[in-house]
């Protein structure tokens, strides 16, 4: 993902003079190589929009622009009616959706730092997004009705973060009021790819798919991993960084990442599995498994068709056992699909992705993706030499 971002930003690279880039990890740009970039060097801030759907939209930013294409407004996550009733829908019933944007120039560098400066004595403590924060009070036009509706929002659960909110807010229209601002919409209607879930990023690298067609990925079911001949993987799923020793079978529209197996054992991963294993800072293994497309953040009534005796959010159930082996977490975890044992279970001593997450081995993971990406890279330069 980093070096497919980097390689599509060159095209900006060379067309600005300067600037800090703000950009979201799940995503990628296709810049249109026939296309010629231009931008005017003069503004202080640059915002990158998209041709997307009306659908893709109430999941996104939405850019709102007048007919000389000056922003109006900035609209986070709207309604189908707001996004009509503010004009944001242009012709062929799209909407312009955010992506990157660039802060350029001295005025942002100091008013960052005095930003920064005028808020190091808060004893209030917020989350700041830098779409859904930053954003919100830009445009010729800032929605006031936007505004408050931000502010209430926090106020029902938490006032630290409403009177924190208001501070910002005010603070950023009023910096933003002095700014240049230039959007740059990309011309086309598949310029944007987002990578947010694992059902969208089986959508996207599967073949014929409009992101294979902008930006070739090749084979993409199996990625940085070395598997054993004995391997069933439909290309509707994607097994990456992994080390397979024995059989595998792994269902349709799968997502499997960093698992080990053996060669002793048969792992049999069903259809419409997100599975990844982790290793954690005590030297164990968890390995977690969800079906995908299910959201994780809204409360469930059964994890692969295992009741729960009460909902639950999960991303917070305590579903997953650890073990001593990075092999042995994955049919511990297989076992409890097919069996639902550790739904039953008292939760004590299991643990939530949540708690995965908090107790990953960060230095673990990167130095087995480096591994396993070397051993990878050989392997194809093999098979390259050999065919030549």
């Amino acid at each position: 993902m980093v070096e497919k971002k980097l390689e599509s930003y060159r095209k900006v690279e060379e067309a600005i003079e300067n600037g800090v880039v703000i950009s979201s990890s799940d995503t990628l740009e296709y810049f249109n190589p026939k296309v010629n970039l231009e931008i005017d060097n003069s503004s202080n801030l640059v915002l990158f929009g998209h041709r997307s759907s009306i659908e893709v939209g109430e999941q996104h930013g939405v850019y709102v622009l007048d007919k000389n294409g000056q922003l109006e407004r900035v609209l986070q996550k709207p309604t189908r009616e707001e996004m009509r009733e503010t004009k944001a829908v242009v012709e062929g019933n799209r909407v312009i959706t955010d992506s990157f944007y660039i802060f350029r120039g001295e005025f942002f560098r100091t008013n960052l730092l005095d930003w920064a400066d005028s808020f190091s004595e808060s004893t209030e403590k917020a989350e700041v997004c830098c779409y859904g924060d930053f954003l919100r009070p830009l445009g010729n036009h800032p929605d006031a009705e936007a505004k408050a509706k931000y502010i209430r929002e926090a106020m029902s659960t938490n006032l630290d973060l409403a009177r924190w909110r208001l501070r910002f807010f005010s603070l950023l229209v009023c910096t933003f009021g002095k700014v240049k601002v230039e959007t740059v919409v990309l011309p086309g209607d598949d310029t944007f790819f987002h990578f947010g879930t694992a059902k969208e990023f089986s959508e996207h690298i599967s073949k014929g798919s409009a992101f294979q067609k902008c930006i070739s990925v090749g084979n993409s079911t199996i990625v940085h991993s070395k598997v054993s001949d004995k391997h069933e993987i439909p290309s509707s799923s994607i097994l990456e960084y992994s080390k397979i020793e024995g059989d595998l079978e792994i269902g349709k529209n799968c997502f499997v990442s960093s698992i080990k197996t053996t060669s002793d054992v048969c792992p049999k991963i069903p259809p419409g599995t997100t599975l990844i294993t982790i290793p954690l800072i005590n030297s164990c293994f968890v390995t977690v498994a969800f079906e995908t497309g299910k959201n994780l953040k809204e409360a469930a009534n059964e994890w692969f068709g295992h009741n729960f005796k009460k909902p639950t959010m999960l991303w917070n159930a305590k579903l997953f056992k650890a073990e001593k082996t990075s092999p042995a977490s994955l049919m511990t975890t297989l076992g409890s699909m097919q069996d639902g044992n550790l739904c039953t279970q008292t939760s004590e001593g299991l643990m939530s992705m949540s708690d995965a997450l908090t107790a990953k081995d960060v230095r673990k993971m990167v130095d087995w993706r480096q591994k396993l990406r070397r051993l990878s890279l050989k392997s194809d330069e093999r098979a390259s030499n050999e065919g030549n």
